[in-house]
């Protein structure tokens, strides 16, 4: 189990999504991954309109066969904070069917505790970079401050969610925005 929970995590840290367009039908919009021949779907609701009205969050050729095979299926209303948990389930319980002949049942627990291994991975990321942060300031580039009342600096606490990963130099993370809005910047995410 930690070989399989070890090269999902590494697997998903190197996906290399190539192109992505919008396609008809279920298809909201089509990713291929450089190597391996894996390709994800993420899809509408439709799948539970048109195909299976039970169908939650993502799937494989393996449980659903409707999915097509080497497809993955994933639900386009997914949080981003699911999105790679849900991959990461789909991966492992695809693997343990098409690989070891596991019941659906038996892979679908296995996938739930990789879940669970990887978001208790995740907050110790997140908790981890949070400790290493020094105070950061609470304006924007205008040098607004938005809460009068809070201090000029702050050390972020539980605003980290999810790492990401780093794209040109630039790391990458999922926060809580509400937290961020309702602690440091209200106009955090939203336009002038």
């Amino acid at each position: 189990m930690k070989k399989i929970a070890f090269f999902l995590i590494i697997s998903l840290l190197t996906v290399s999504w190539t192109s992505h367009k919008k396609v008809g039908g279920i298809y909201r919009y089509f990713w291929v991954k450089k190597t391996n021949s894996i390709y994800g779907l993420l899809t509408a609701a439709g799948v539970r309109q048109k195909i299976y009205k039970e169908w939650l969050y993502g799937g494989n050729e393996q449980r659903y066969i409707f999915n097509p095979k080497g497809e993955i299926w994933i639900d386009n209303a997914i949080s981003s904070e699911e999105f790679d948990l849900t991959v990461a389930h789909e991966l492992n319980e695809r693997h343990l069917m098409a690989k070891y002949g596991w019941e659906y049942q038996t892979a679908h627990d296995s996938s739930l505790s990789l879940e669970l291994t990887i978001r208790h991975k995740n907050e110790e990321i997140c908790q981890a970079h949070e400790a290493s942060l020094k105070k950061v300031g609470v304006t924007d580039s205008y040098n607004i401050k938005e809460i009068k009342y809070i201090h000029d600096s702050i050390q972020l606490k539980n605003i980290y969610r999810i790492p990401m990963g780093n794209r040109d130099g630039i790391s990458i993370w999922v926060v809580d925005g509400y937290l961020v809005r309702k602690n440091i910047y209200p106009d955090f995410g939203f336009s002038r």
